[in-house]
């Protein structure tokens, strides 16, 4: 079942993150809004199509609660904190190549997202 579940789960990253970022895209270069912005929406944006896609999809999870979202949301806000706090590290205290920092942090949010969706926001 774990198996099945990371599958979706990773699908709907996939998924999401094409939306994030064509939401950038169009955001900053056709709407001409700044780029941190543009950033942030399109972020919020693959965010609020994912907690829909994995509630019912990967997790088939019929709660739809205020607590589930703000837990959901919370859970990616703390993966972005710490995946950033790593990449951090990993670059500037550890002279690693960023392209390849950058690889173990998407690495790591993924299964910290996977393991904090799963156990703590749509768990059974």
């Amino acid at each position: 079942m774990i198996e099945s579940q990371l599958s979706k789960f990773l699908a709907v990253g996939i998924f999401c993150t094409g939306l994030n970022y064509l939401s950038f895209l169009f955001l900053f270069k056709l709407a001409d809004v700044n780029f941190l912005i543009a950033s942030s929406a399109g972020y919020l944006f693959g965010l609020l199509f994912g907690y829909s896609l994995n509630r019912s999809w990967t997790f088939k999870s019929n709660i739809s609660s205020i607590t589930i979202k703000i837990s959901y949301f919370l859970m990616y806000v703390f993966s972005l904190v710490t995946g950033l706090v790593m990449l951090n590290m990993l670059v500037v205290k550890l002279n690693l190549l960023t392209e390849i920092a950058n690889i173990i942090v998407i690495g790591y949010t993924t299964i910290l997202n996977f393991l904090g969706i799963k156990f703590l926001v749509f768990k059974k």
